[in-house]
């Protein structure tokens, strides 16, 4: 047998065991998540501090109950701890006979007569290999609670037997620098340079992410993580400047005991108590970020907790600052990668209000009421139904409960910046409400709007007031839609003023996407104005929001706002389509033809995929502008564009569910009878 095909049987029988480890057996086979660090005392080479930890934790443990057995002397468990402290540097672990055992029901008591084996017992010493033998086990058993290394194990075992047979060095090579690899592909991904597809999707799986597909959002996908895992390896390498601080502190607290002041001894311990408590939740945090670069939402909710939890000892409020802190975390992760994010965040800062009720610290509390008031009001926006009202009333509500405390007289700026939020969730909730009520909320959302910026003031915070402006802006466009008359026409008049107001503030060159982002506002404003105004006055308003339109494409380009491109793309498509609706003529029937080349490319970034509902929109849009084409006197192929429309629609009502988007599907089923009933009346 060549040297190669003895590394791929290796390999082969270590993928029974490895399979077993990272899964374990649906029948009832054991799960062992860590040989590797938990026994690196036995002499496994990849060390990890916590694991390890743990598993000295538990052998110690072990060895001092044995120690108060009258069987064991003294000098028995004093040479079974030199033993296990001085164990040789590799653990003989067969592979094919830890796959033999792994689904055993005595795996600990079998992986640890393993372990024994080199450490040169001898036969007739049987109360020290007892004792070794019941630390082995117990140590064993705590391992196989760490999930953070089982895919390190198969790798390691894979290393360790390669190097003692000497076998296929080159493909060892390969193997060992795989993590390095991954970095240098991540590094070449924020660069900028060739990553191929294949790579991309392996990279994809390691961070937990095995169902992207299309390479645009592959390389946004890895770009997010790239920067996440540059962060983590920096923050990995600070851990040293905690370990000599808490050295420095233990050296002071030393020379006071020499010394004999024992209050001073008191002090310095207290600070050593205190400072290994920060470096305990940094440790925490940094392993919260692995597992949330791994994708492991709720391992990251686990190990924030129990570090927010570890400072009860110096203050009772401080739990709940630190879920405050660590909400954010969470937040942020949900909002980049959806999943399970914003409810875990949801739960964190419910539990810092479970914390610290109003009266323990009103300050905190409050500041908890607005996050929590963040998050309800993200989590209602991306809530259809019930549930999402719900949601953004419950948001709402915090926002009233913080402002308890965040009072204008005391806390101004904190009063200000929330009465915004009361503003962006009072018009989220307006806009899917019907009838009265929902008019009501958006003047409440205006109400709210204007009253922060009795304080946001362009004077004195020019880009908050360039906020609150542009969000007042939207909140009078809503209402205009609600509005009749002059009285509407006014609004979107004042939603335009104020657009172009925050326009002053944000600039091209100093505020590049929210320029980008009014502008769209902006255009989306002189839309609607142009549809509801008649004659040249109209096709003015159109074409102005045309150029306002293509003008957020200067900055939400493709490559760097894949998403902002493609809503512009379409929104252009819509001002197009409205200026084609009133142009007579082959000028006319152009304008159509363009909003349609605009509602594609929408739709390269638009995919079923990945933006199901907003591809369903597009292409009824689609299907509209095609169907407005085909109607019209000068039509030149009336029946292909009414088959392709026909095609869109058909497309779009396979994703609008009949159940949970009835508006949307009982409008686009109304379209395609229309469209059909337009072929039907077709010359033959």
């Amino acid at each position: 047998m060549t040297a190669s095909k003895e590394f791929a049987t290796q390999i082969g029988a270590l993928a029974v065991g490895s399979t077993a480890f990272a899964l374990g057996d649906p029948s009832g086979g054991t799960l062992l998540a860590t040989p590797i660090t938990a026994l690196a005392a036995l002499g496994l080479t990849l060390k990890s501090g916590c694991a390890h930890k743990a598993c000295s934790k538990a052998e110690n443990k072990v060895l001092d109950l044995l120690a108060q057995h009258p069987e064991y002397l003294d000098e028995d468990i004093d040479r079974a701890r030199i033993i296990l402290a001085n164990a040789p540097n590799l653990a003989t672990l067969d592979p094919k006979e830890v796959a033999t055992h792994i689904h055993g029901k005595d795996f600990e008591t079998e992986l640890a007569r393993l372990l024994m084996a080199p450490l040169g017992i001898g036969a007739d010493d049987h109360k020290v290999r007892t004792i070794i033998d019941t630390a082995l086990v117990a140590s064993i058993a705590v391992c196989k609670q760490d999930t953070e290394f089982r895919s390190a194990l198969t790798l390691e075992l894979v290393l360790e037997t390669a190097r003692k047979q000497g076998i296929e060095i080159g493909t060892l090579a390969r193997v060992e620098t795989k993590i390095d690899n991954m970095g240098d592909k991540l590094n070449a991904i924020l660069a900028g340079q060739f990553v191929s597809l294949g790579d991309m999707r392996a990279l994809a799986t390691e961070f937990g992410a095995h169902d992207i597909d299309d390479q645009a959002s592959l390389e946004s996908f890895l770009r997010l993580k790239a920067e996440e895992y540059l962060a983590l390896k920096s923050e990995v390498a600070a851990i040293d400047d905690g370990l000599k601080r808490l050295s420095k502190l233990k050296a002071a607290a030393q020379g006071a005991i020499d010394r004999v002041d024992l209050d001073e001894v008191e002090l310095l311990l207290s600070r050593v108590q205190e400072v290994e408590k920060e470096e305990a939740a940094k440790t925490g945090e940094l392993r919260a970020n692995n597992a949330l670069l791994r994708g492991e939402v709720n391992q990251a909710f686990d190990l924030l907790s129990d570090a927010a939890d570890g400072f009860r000892i110096f203050d009772p409020v401080e739990p709940a600052r630190r879920r405050h802190d660590y909400m954010q975390k969470l937040y942020h992760y949900g909002l980049r990668y959806r999943g399970q994010g914003l409810t875990v965040a949801s739960r964190m800062i419910s539990d810092a209000l479970a914390i610290c009720p109003k009266p323990t610290n009103p300050h905190v509390w409050a500041m908890c009421q607005n996050a929590a008031a963040v998050v309800f009001q993200e989590q209602g926006n991306r809530t259809e139904g019930q549930t999402g009202a719900q949601m953004l009333a419950d948001a709402i509500a915090a926002y009233h409960a913080a402002m308890e405390v965040y009072t204008r007289a005391e806390h101004p700026e904190n009063w200000a910046a929330t009465q915004n939020n009361l503003g962006n969730a009072l018009s989220h909730q307006g806009s899917r409400t019907d009838g009265q009520a929902g008019t009501r909320l958006q003047a409440d959302a205006v109400t709210a709007y204007r009253a922060a910026l009795e304080v946001r003031t362009r004077a004195d915070h020019p880009v908050d007031w360039a906020t609150t402006k542009n969000n007042l802006g939207n909140a009078l466009r809503n209402q205009s839609a609600r509005t009749d008359g002059p009285q509407g026409a006014q609004l979107l008049a004042d939603a335009v003023t104020a657009y172009r107001a925050a326009l002053e503030v944000y600039t091209r060159a100093d505020h590049p996407v929210q320029w980008a982002m009014t502008q769209n506002n902006l255009a989306a404003t002189l839309r609607r104005q142009g549809t509801h105004t008649d004659g040249r006055a109209g096709t003015k308003l159109l074409a102005d929001a045309v150029t306002a339109y293509c003008a957020a494409l200067e900055v939400s380009t493709h490559a760097e706002h894949p998403v902002d491109w493609a809503m512009t793309q379409n929104n252009i498509g819509i001002a197009l389509q409205n200026q084609g609706m009133r142009t007579d003529g082959p000028q006319g029937a152009q304008l159509l033809a363009d909003a349609v080349t605009a509602y594609r490319a929408a739709l390269e970034v638009r995919t079923r995929t990945d933006h199901p509902v907003q591809w369903a929109d597009t292409q009824e849009n689609i299907a509209i502008a095609l169907y407005l084409r085909a109607a019209r006197p000068d039509a030149e192929d009336a029946r292909g564009d009414l088959m392709d429309a026909l095609a869109a629609v058909d497309g779009a009502l396979e994703v609008y569910d009949p159940d949970n988007m009835s508006y949307h599907h009982t409008n686009a089923t109304g379209r395609r009878d229309v469209i059909q009933s337009a072929l039907a009346a077709l010359p033959d």
